[in-house]
């Protein structure tokens, strides 16, 4: 878009999560141009943490004190000391997913029209997870801090109203829908949003006032749930803005599925895949040469969904080489693999977006996986000890989910190994130092049949000592690096 940027932090007594807060700004694929922190009469270390992370940052991080006025009433001060045409919120114990600020952006240079974009909210909590409550699941959270704004939204509906002390971003979208502003909702998960034993929130009476207050201003019979305030705020937001749906996924996880000769198992593997409680945004599906049904058995399951599915056809050149087409087309900033006569759990994906948005260093995220025989009958020679005893945390592509920015530091898979390619490819970003998210939990069952790549024993072997030479290789000259 070319416009300015500017991030505004509302701070009371935050010094507990406020760095990560902060450095989930600075992390964005997409930075802001400024970062403003509104003191709002903090007694606690808040000043030095601003202080720290302004030292280490490469983005101007503009700190400023004021007497406790309140959240309101420091965003607004935030927005008097800006000049900037975009501005976003963050609170002081939240985290922003990394790819927000470049979904956002991409949305309001798309529609124009629209004076504001709203994302969806997943809830962390730092002690136990209230009863009924899903902690994985996406929330429409209507709450300021979700959202990017033009700054035309607040010459049109106005500043905060700095007499609330809770509620403050209701009342604000209450009259942005009044005057008919055009708000764009979308689906993809921007704010990561913290419940901890300090939060404002959590003084529930004085919440039930206020919010009362807030509805005796919406319409006649309106309930107070996140879905219907949603529902009320962007009504008829479609015709407005010329969009086929107010609600538009811009941002999340790309699946690549390589197949050859896959017929056998691979509805269940897809119909796994579209189980998830967490959707991915597209599907590719590379078809390394197959003979079978799969091409056919793939165009009557594309059918059934409604989620982008990509069908790629090739001359067979092996699984790396399939998976590397994969990676080439992936839309997403995070892809993941599933193996043909694999299996996911439902919560897979759900699991481990939320472990790499909650570990920002982590390049990658492996599960723990079961191992099943398909027809039963005695594991076969190769499998190795303990696989059908219990789940282990397995490096398999189907337990992967990796950040693109991953494959541009250490590489794709190698194509001229035709068997051991994940194997090289884990020992690379290992040896590469990429720190690994590992989900606790089983989510991928792995299929053990007469099929199987790993069963071709000889050719493995020589691959395998192909593997460990190079592994030894770097291992050599990162010793080397480290005595110079």
């Amino acid at each position: 878009m070319g416009e300015r940027i500017s991030v505004i932090i509302p701070v009371y007594n935050g010094e507990r999560f406020l760095a990560e807060a902060i450095q989930s700004v600075l992390d964005q694929t997409l930075p802001p141009d400024e970062i403003i922190v509104m003191d709002d009469g903090s007694t606690d270390g808040s000043a030095a943490v601003v202080a720290r992370c302004a030292a280490q940052s490469r983005l101007p991080i503009r700190y400023v004190f004021q007497q406790n006025a309140g959240p309101a009433a420091a965003r607004n001060r935030g927005l008097d000391l800006t000049c900037s045409e975009i501005i976003a919120f963050q609170d002081a114990d939240d985290l922003w997913t990394e790819g927000r600020l470049a979904i956002q952006v991409g949305l309001l240079a798309r529609h124009p029209s629209a004076y504001a974009v709203i994302g969806r909210t997943r809830f962390i909590y730092e002690d136990t997870v209230p009863a009924g409550c899903a902690a994985l699941s996406p929330h429409w959270f209507l709450g300021i801090h979700s959202g990017l704004y033009r700054r035309a939204a607040f010459e049109v509906v106005g500043p905060f109203n700095a007499s609330l002390r809770y509620h403050e971003d209701i009342d604000w979208f209450r009259r942005a829908r009044a005057a008919g502003l055009g708000i764009l909702p979308h689906e993809d998960v921007v704010l990561l949003h913290r419940r901890h034993a300090g939060n404002i929130t959590n003084d529930h009476a004085a919440l039930r006032r206020e919010l009362l207050h807030m509805l005796r201003q919406a319409p006649r019979g309106h309930a107070a749930t996140a879905e219907s305030l949603l529902a009320w705020l962007t009504d008829g937001i479609a015709d407005r803005l010329e969009v086929e749906s107010p609600y538009v996924r811009e941002w999340g996880v790309s699946v690549v599925i390589p197949v050859y000769n896959g017929a056998r198992y691979l509805s269940e593997a897809i119909q796994s895949m579209l189980a998830q409680t967490e959707a991915p945004r597209e599907i590719i599906l590379v078809d390394d040469g197959s003979t079978d049904d799969s091409a056919a058995l793939i165009q009557r399951l594309a059918a059934t969904t409604t989620i982008p599915l990509r069908y790629v056809h090739q001359a067979n050149q092996g699984t790396a080489a399939a998976r590397n087409r994969g990676i080439k087309l992936a839309a997403g900033p995070l892809i993941a693999f599933l193996d043909q006569d694999d299996l996911w759990l439902p919560e897979k994906l759900a699991r481990q977006c939320d472990l790499l948005r909650r570990q920002p260093a982590a390049g990658y995220s492996i599960t723990q996986v079961e191992s099943f025989m398909d027809n039963g009958g005695p594991p076969p020679a190769w499998l190795r000890a303990g696989w059908l005893a219990e789940p282990q945390a397995v490096y398999l592509p189907s337990s992967l989910l990796v950040r693109r920015s991953t494959f541009q530091q250490v590489g794709v898979f190698d194509p001229t190994l035709r068997n051991g390619s994940d194997i090289d490819w884990f020992a690379r970003v290992r040896s590469a130092g990429v720190a690994v998210a590992i989900a606790s939990e089983v989510l991928v069952r792995y299929r053990i049949h007469s099929g199987n790549q790993s069963q071709f024993a000889r050719e493995n072997q020589r691959e395998y000592y192909e593997i460990a030479r190079r592994a030894l290789q770097r291992k050599r000259l990162q010793n080397a690096e480290s005595t110079e």
